[in-house]
């Protein structure tokens, strides 16, 4: 049970951010945060989050950092949808799919800071060894994002077109948590009390915010 004084994150978004999305997206997520009341008033944060490459690391890493100056303890729930290295080897093949395939650099950097949010998480989850084999570790992933957190940070394109169990699946499921599969949802399927989501377009900065009714 999580204390009075905490809040739950949730993190989502895109695998491909280049050099200017990646600082577009921090000082959004940072503003927006030293702008939201119930994570100014909270003493603690868990961050529940997958640990892909993009947005997660990023915003993983920005909110530990505001945590720091802030002198909010923070804990980092990891979600883990496959082993690491088929999670770099779906990265490296998605952005070649985008045309934007990562440098070896990029690549080491990468696979150095997914070492190092693992080694530093106080929790580690593999949700993909389960024995639901109905539903893919991304749609699992995807139903925990949209459940858990008391406030949903998703950095996400509004053109860009969704992947099942990606981003926009956890949107339209926080958005509408009745139509998650109840192999899926658990004994509830309900969202907390003052559930929000802050989608960030990491193109632009610009920002929505987005309440959720708990007894949606």
């Amino acid at each position: 049970m999580e204390a009075p004084d905490s809040l739950v994150i949730g993190v989502t978004g895109h695998l491909n951010l280049d050099a200017a999305a990646r600082d577009t997206t921090a000082e959004a997520v940072t503003e927006q945060l030293r702008g939201d009341a119930g994570f100014m008033a909270a003493s603690a944060v868990r961050i529940v989050a997958g640990l892909a490459p993009g947005a997660d690391l990023l915003v993983i890493s920005t909110i530990s950092r505001l945590c720091a100056m802030l002198g909010k303890r923070c804990h980092l729930h990891v979600l883990m949808t496959t082993d690491v290295d088929n999670m770099l080897q779906a990265w490296r093949q998605r952005t070649a799919e985008l045309n934007d395939p990562p440098s070896p650099a990029a690549q080491k950097q990468v696979s150095m800071q997914i070492a190092y949010w693992l080694q530093q998480a106080a929790t580690v989850e593999h949700v993909h060894r389960r024995t639901d084999t109905n539903y893919s570790s991304h749609e699992c992933l995807a139903a925990r994002l949209a459940l858990e957190p008391d406030l949903l940070v998703a950095i996400i394109r509004p053109s860009h077109p969704g992947q099942r169990g990606g981003a926009q699946s956890v949107l339209a499921w926080r958005n509408h948590p009745d139509r998650i599969p109840p192999s899926l949802s658990g004994v509830s399927s309900r969202l907390k009390s003052g559930a929000r989501s802050l989608a960030i377009d990491p193109d632009d900065g610009s920002s929505t915010l987005i309440e959720h009714s708990s007894g949606s």
